[in-house]
């Protein structure tokens, strides 16, 4: 062996405890940010006319109050751990007053190959988390699935997702317990055996354009799961949800709008019925002078079979303007109105129209 060889590898032995100190120093990196909303609502009225609550009643709330915990523990894992820190509500949908802390996100990300990651526990839902990013205003209320339907916006599962084609397709597909991150997967023998599947494949097909077009996408959303058996009937009780969702950011505007369709079998009088709604959402908002901020929403969910005593067609009407003190603080003044078909079929303790003050923090 020659002395040239014998010193070349003397120095890569030598620095090889050097290269593991190097990354075992960069890793984990950890990453803390966090959220705070708040409001003030007066009640203008309920949508029930036999609601025994009176308009005029009104309270501050805070209605959201969390931090994420991020860390990268390597140049391909990464982890976020979220807790949510909300106000509890008893059986019949009144605030008793009471704070509780429960845990929003948990989850670790492999990124596996370029452009394909898997992501495993309790995780933001394909659609609703997507939806929310790209409209931007949760504060303001929740997803049209997760306000019409009851999914909701984190489960526990596993999850594939990425971007590929230069970003102008992205893609997401989730096998979950189902039942959202409020709760446990149920321990009914042959409920547990059921999961839900979901995907979503967002197409942006003037992704490398410039800024005015890049974030014009149409996404398309389904998903599938089965609650539970039904021995007597020999049946499994289904449920499924589909959208389209057209978005468009550029400077100074957001704009989406989209349709979709939902359907659920229920037991009623004992025998399977399937109930199904068309869903529709546009929303928007456009920046103005002085820092101020135009917002708009409107969400629909119309029954095409209604059951009796059903309350119909459902609206959400929601009108805002807010004030960015920063890009992370904003001050939002809003109006909801959420209307029934058949108001006396509505919740006692439905909203009819509210008016908000909101307070939103991001650090």
């Amino acid at each position: 062996m020659s002395a040239r060889i014998r010193t070349t590898l003397l120095a890569a032995l030598f620095a090889l405890p050097c290269i593991a100190s190097a990354e075992t120093a960069a890793h984990p990196k950890i990453d803390l940010s966090g959220t705070l909303w708040g409001l003030w609502g007066y009640d203008l009225g309920f949508a029930n006319p036999d609601a025994p609550l009176r308009a005029g009643s009104h309270r501050f709330e805070v209605t959201r109050s969390y931090v994420n915990f991020r860390a990268q523990l390597s140049d391909s894992i990464s982890l976020r751990i979220t807790p949510d820190l909300v106000v509890t509500t008893r059986t019949d949908g009144n605030v008793d007053g009471s704070l509780l802390l429960r845990l929003k996100y948990a989850y670790l990300t492999f990124d596996a190959l370029p452009g394909l990651s898997v992501r495993a526990l309790m995780q933001p839902t394909p659609y609703i988390g997507f939806s929310d990013q790209l409209w931007g205003y949760r504060v303001l209320g929740t997803d049209i699935l997760e306000h019409f339907t009851g999914i909701r916006s984190a489960d526990t599962g596993v999850a594939v997702l990425g971007q590929t084609l230069a970003n102008f397709l992205s893609y997401e597909v989730l096998a979950s317990n189902g039942e959202g991150f409020s709760q446990q997967e149920r321990v009914e023998p042959d409920a547990a055996r059921y999961k839900d599947v979901a995907a979503r494949v967002t197409l942006s097909p003037f992704a490398q354009a410039g800024p005015l077009l890049r974030d014009l996408s149409l996404s398309l959303f389904g998903q599938y799961g089965i609650r539970e058996k039904v021995p007597a009937l020999d049946a499994h009780l289904e449920r499924t949800r589909a959208m389209a969702l057209l978005a468009w950011r550029g400077p100074g505007f957001t704009l989406g709008v989209g349709g979709g369709h939902s359907a659920d079998d229920r037991l009623e009088e004992g025998r399977e019925v399937r109930r199904e709604s068309f869903l529709w959402t546009s929303w928007g908002w456009v920046d103005l002078p002085l820092r101020l901020r135009a917002i708009g929403r409107f969400d629909l969910s119309a029954p095409t079979n209604p059951a009796d005593g059903d309350p119909g067609r459902r609206t959400r009407l929601v009108a805002g303007l807010a004030h960015l003190f920063t890009d992370a603080v904003q001050l939002i003044l809003n109006w909801e109105r959420n209307g029934y078909q058949t108001p006396q079929n509505a919740p006692l303790d439905a909203p009819g129209d509210t008016l908000f003050v909101r307070v939103a923090a991001d650090f």
